[in-house]
Order: C-alpha cells, then sequence, then structure tokens
C-alpha cells in the first residue's frame, strides 16, 4: 500500500513526487476557517482600541475644556483699557460677599465665584464666607484708564 492514515487527519504518501505529509481537505477546511476567524477577531480588535483611543481623547478633551475655561475667563479678566482699583468699604448689617459683588462688580470682568475668590484673598477670609457688621473690607472694582 502507498499511502497510509496517520489519525490525526493527514496521510503519509510514499509515492508522490513530494513525498511527505498531505493533509486531509477536512483538516484543511478547518485551518481556512481559523485563519478567517483570527483575521475577523483581529479587525474587531482593530476597531475596539481605535473606539477606545477616541473615545479617550473626547474625554480628555472635555475635561481639559472643563478645567481650563475658568482659568482662561480670570486670566481674561483684565482688560487692557481697564485698572484694578481698591476701595476700603465699610460692612454694614446685613451686608454679604454675594450683594458687595453685585454693588462693585459692575464691568462683570470676573465671574461672581472669581470675584468673591478674589475678595477673601484680599481679605483673609476663610472659606465659610463670614463678614462681620461694623468692620471694614477692601474691595477690588475695575475703572477705564483715561488716556
Amino acid at each position: 500500500m502507498s499511502s497510509r492514515t496517520a489519525g490525526f487527519g493527514y496521510q503519509y504518501n510514499s509515492r508522490a513526487a513530494g513525498a511527505g505529509y498531505r493533509y486531509s481537505s477536512r483538516t484543511q477546511e478547518l485551518a481556512a476557517r481559523c485563519r478567517r476567524t483570527a483575521a475577523i477577531r483581529r479587525q474587531r480588535n482593530r476597531k475596539i482600541r481605535f473606539v477606545s483611543l477616541l473615545i479617550t481623547c473626547v474625554i480628555t478633551g472635555l475635561l481639559i475644556g472643563l478645567f481650563a475655561a475658568p482659568s482662561v475667563k480670570l486670566t481674561a479678566a483684565a482688560n487692557h483699557d481697564t485698572q484694578i482699583l481698591y476701595r476700603s468699604v465699610y460692612v454694614s448689617e446685613g451686608d454679604t460677599l454675594s450683594s458687595l459683588e453685585k454693588e462693585y462688580n459692575t464691568e462683570s470682568t470676573l465671574s461672581r465665584k472669581a470675584y468673591i475668590s478674589r475678595v477673601k484673598s484680599i481679605n483673609h477670609i476663610n472659606d465659610n464666607n463670614t463678614i462681620h457688621a461694623g468692620g471694614y473690607i477692601t474691595i477690588p472694582y475695575y475703572a477705564a484708564v483715561e488716556d
């Protein structure tokens, strides 16, 4: 007999010109299917990596935008045609940092939160926003520069 079955889906052919092992058609079909499946899996993994990278970039951009926006507003606050001045203001009964902000931040050069934060840092006020009636507080305000 010229060919024998080796038991694993391939045959040994001693008569053929290139004597050696030949895989059966069933084994070749399975190998081709495995190659196609692996190619599809690689393509799907590439798509997943691309979408993940895209989502990461979008989220990073949004976070940078959210955290950079307040600082941009603060740095853009000082116009070239305005100057910052300071005034000492008597604190009356019922005055709050918010009411003082509404009264003196008329140019809206700074956001409300940034203005109150600036007043707190100038006057060394801690986080509880407490000001006491009968005292004085230094308030920044902006005025146009005269040529």
